[in-house]
């Protein structure tokens, strides 16, 4: 028993950190939860504390001692807080709390492995000995990222996702050519991409709208500060003026389409976030704590990268592109990235861009399960219809664009009414070609 002391000890200093840490910090309890599981805490009082935190922040109430002492009153009918301080007490701080986080799986899989050897070491059953081999192989893919599944997981995993309550849960971008062709579930990383000025950032807050219907959405700007992204918003929803607007030249009538607009606004799930500087880790943490289902990112190409000094420019948005990736397939939450598309050769000719324009890295090609390309149809006529093309669409139909009429004046797009008979033919020589017309609404 000698030689598993000093373990025991790291596991529970380990266990203590990561729990002392989340009730310091309620900033870092996103981070954490993502990265760990109950079963990693081995002693019944510090998981079934681990629980009660978890429980709160599913619930999106505070964590805090009281909260969560409170929460252990109610579930668990003990008095914690003896318990709680004295975690509290022995956690110097909540900076190194990934740190902790990682020591905690390390030992918890050391002490599960100790624990199936002692049991092998007991047994002369073979097939108590292949189970509990199994048991150990279990324990040692137990890192992050790793997911065993048997058939029977698969199947149950299968039911759920198809069932009409699931079905109820996929993720509609509001346009029914859309909605149509792209089959969008929780934790799809999907791009849209555009020259500068061509409308992405009205058309990704015309989305974000109508996702906020059934959605808890956050828009993240890095472009636009969020007093002209609410201008836009309130001219589009009220169908006002943008250029009253802008000038403060609202009369009775306006004011009362704005106060109506605002009514309807309050029930939609949308949240605007203003985050110059912001890294993929901050949009990470921010939208797990605010249980957003969507982000947008407004745009790619301006995310601050973390990566290593001395790294090219694209492998810095390479690495920006890969980070997004693994928040939405890692966490469920559906992304939106709009993103720069570089002007060359083919724009100078009206020739359609593809995704292999998008700006300083290939790597967001191979990235994305949806890229969306939005172009002016004629380079010279500024305030002419924009296409809409879909450009990869991992689980469905691609190649097909659609002509939109942007509405500068009340910052809305609409699909163009008529259909028009237009074949392209990309580098590739993929023909596209555009889909009818449908009855959605601007918002």
């Amino acid at each position: 028993m000698s030689e598993t002391k000093p373990q025991a000890e790291r596991l529970v200093s380990a266990q203590v950190g990561v729990l002392g840490a989340l009730l310091i910090d309620s900033d870092c309890v996103a981070d954490v939860l993502a990265r760990t599981s109950e079963r990693m805490f081995v002693s019944e009082q510090y998981r079934t504390v681990y629980r009660a935190i978890r429980q709160l922040f599913q619930a999106a109430k505070p964590v805090d001692p009281v909260t969560v002492a409170d929460r252990l009153r109610e579930t668990a009918g003990a008095d914690y807080r003896e318990l709680l301080l004295h975690v509290m007490d022995l956690t110097p701080t909540s900076a190194n709390v990934l740190s902790y986080v990682d020591i905690l799986r390390r030992e918890s899989i050391v002490w599960r492995l100790r624990q199936i050897g002692a049991a092998l070491a007991d047994t002369e059953d073979l097939t108590t000995c292949e189970d509990l081999m199994s048991k150990a192989n279990a324990a040692m893919s137990a890192k992050e990222g790793v997911e065993i599944w048997s058939m029977r997981d698969m199947w149950e995993d299968f039911v759920r996702r198809h069932s009409e309550q699931a079905q109820s849960e996929s993720i509609r971008w509001g346009y029914d050519f859309i909605d149509e062709r792209v089959h969008t579930s929780r934790g799809d990383f999907c791009v849209l991409g555009g020259y500068s000025s061509a409308g992405k950032t009205c058309l990704g807050l015309a989305m974000a709208l109508k996702m906020g219907r059934k959605h808890k959405v956050g828009f993240f700007s890095y472009e636009t500060d969020k007093a002209k992204l609410s201008d836009r918003i309130m001219s589009s929803v009220a169908m006002v003026d943008f250029g009253s607007i802008k000038r403060s030249k609202l009369g009775e009538k306006e004011w009362e389409a704005l106060a109506f607009a605002a009514s309807q606004l309050a029930e939609r799930g949308v949240e605007l976030i203003q985050c110059s500087g912001f890294t993929v880790s901050d949009i990470q943490s921010l939208a797990l704590s605010r249980h957003y289902d969507v982000i947008y990112v407004d745009y790619l190409q301006l995310i601050e990268p973390e990566g290593r000094k001395g790294w090219s420019r694209p492998e810095e948005v390479g690495a920006v592109s890969r980070g997004l990736q693994r928040l939405a397939h890692q966490h469920g939450v559906t992304v939106v990235a709009l993103a720069q598309l570089t002007p060359g050769e083919n724009r100078r000719k009206n020739e359609a861009p593809t995704m292999y324009d998008l700006r300083e890295s290939k790597q967001i090609t191979m990235d994305a399960d949806v890229i969306f390309l939005l172009y002016l149809e004629d380079i010279e006529a500024r305030g002419g219809r924009r296409i809409l093309k879909c450009d990869k669409n991992k689980d469905g139909e691609a190649g097909w664009y659609k002509k939109m009429v942007f509405r500068g004046e009340i910052q809305t797009f609409e699909p163009a009414v008529a259909p028009v008979e237009v074949k392209k033919s990309l580098p590739d020589q993929v023909s596209i070609k555009e889909i009818e017309p449908d009855g959605s609404e601007p918002f």
